[in-house]
């Protein structure tokens, strides 16, 4: 009785915390809200892009995120490219530029 009791309670808790709002759900899982930024300018100023609300579930769209110095909506690669055979991919190169011989 004491768990049942502890959840319910859990499950009716709210309060806003260091970090935001304080929450949980039927599954006594704490709902956080997240903010996306994109960082711009050489000040490296934060532009809040995406803002995500927990208890209704819920994406909503801010701004568009832009890379390099707002050139562009793609965003660069995660990791290298592939190479084919006899090539390697060269970071001063941006690219993959044929293998020394030998």
């Amino acid at each position: 009785a004491a768990i049942v009791n502890w959840l319910a309670t859990l499950q009716a808790t709210s309060f806003d915390g260091l970090t935001g709002p304080v929450k949980f759900n039927s599954a006594a899982e704490r709902l956080v809200d997240y903010m996306v930024y994109s960082i711009q300018d050489p000040h490296l100023s934060p532009l809040p892009v995406f803002r995500y609300d927990s208890a209704a579930d819920a994406l909503q769209v801010l701004d568009i995120a832009t890379f390099g110095n707002g050139s562009t909506t793609k965003p660069p690669p995660d990791r290298e490219p592939d190479c084919q055979p006899g090539h390697h991919y060269r970071q001063s190169a941006r690219g993959c530029v044929a293998c020394e011989r030998g």
